[in-house]
């Protein structure tokens, strides 16, 4: 996935937001942020440990570890919504999804993931392997996290594209007035009931993902 990044803010691993909000501003994500987007990718040492930007750095992280149950502790690194973290996530969702299919001998991936407001997992109804595919997944808690991850990452990353024209025109007021002018003409971003963008996680039938922002590729 190659995926071009104008906003981000931090991700929070579960994810139930369906409501465009303003990102979160202050110093220590401005540091975490700046120093992720200007730290180069390291090398992977593996297929599901990448290079992430978190509010820690930039950390090499193995995902199978990361989401592993019972690993989970209260200084975790939280993953940043920018593009390479999204493609790094990607390529561990590639390595680990063509491993379930054929550990669970599933011939082929759903054409699509999405999830609904509730955070249910949704498959296309004319899937054939539906049922194998939910049995399945309820036993590999780490693809089932991933997944999630990986869809309310994009939802960020996606919804702060779509404030990018926002906070360019807001950082170029000079008065209260102009600022006041930049908000009324983009209100309908904070608007209740603003919707996020509609992710839709794309398979291939060997299990390569490719994320989709309200139908488009995401980037």
């Amino acid at each position: 996935m190659q995926i071009n990044s104008t906003g981000n803010s931090l991700f929070s691993t579960t994810y139930t937001g369906n409501t465009l909000s303003t990102p979160a501003k202050s110093a220590g994500f401005a540091a975490a942020l700046g120093t992720a987007q200007q730290s180069p990718n390291a090398s992977a040492a593996s297929d599901t440990s990448q290079s992430f930007g978190t509010d820690q750095g930039t950390l090499t992280l193995d995902m199978d570890s990361y989401f592993k149950p019972g690993n989970f502790r209260p200084d975790q690194p939280l993953l940043l919504p920018t593009a390479a973290n999204i493609q790094a996530l990607g390529k561990s969702v590639d390595a680990h999804m063509g491993r379930f299919l054929a550990a669970n001998n599933i011939p082929s991936a759903p054409a699509s993931i999405r999830y609904g407001a509730d955070g249910q997992m949704e498959l296309p109804a004319d899937y054939p392997y539906a049922q194998q595919f939910k049995a399945a997944l309820a036993q590999d808690s780490v693809l089932d996290h991933e997944l999630n991850a990986l869809n309310g990452l994009s939802s960020q990353f996606a919804d702060l594209e779509k404030l990018a024209p926002y906070t360019e025109a807001l950082s170029q007021a000079k008065t209260e007035t102009e600022a006041a002018a930049v908000f009324a003409r983009y209100s309908y971003l904070f608007a209740p009931g603003s919707r996020s963008s509609a992710i839709e996680l794309g398979f291939s039938a060997d299990g390569k993902v490719t994320v989709r922002a309200d139908g488009k590729a995401l980037g």
